[in-house]
């Protein structure tokens, strides 16, 4: 996808279905806080991992992406 290495971190196995289908690397969320959310400097550094490039960036997808299914329309 235009050189970009999109990596989809999510412990749903629906989302990681989906993120197959359109090539991305899946990643499970291993390192949490207290309430749940995962840490961001792991996030970073498990990218790294699966991921060898100059720059890196966060995308909060339940809030920044929507996902529509034309099939359905």
């Amino acid at each position: 996808l235009y050189g970009i290495n999109v990596v989809v971190f999510t412990n749903d196995t629906n989302t990681m279905r989906v993120s197959r289908g359109f090539g991305f690397t899946d990643q499970r969320i291993i390192h949490y806080n207290e309430y749940g959310l995962p840490f961001l400097k792991y996030l970073f550094l498990d990218a790294m991992k699966v991921s060898k490039t100059k720059l890196y960036t966060y995308i909060n997808a339940d809030i920044f992406c929507e996902y529509q299914d034309s099939s359905s329309s």
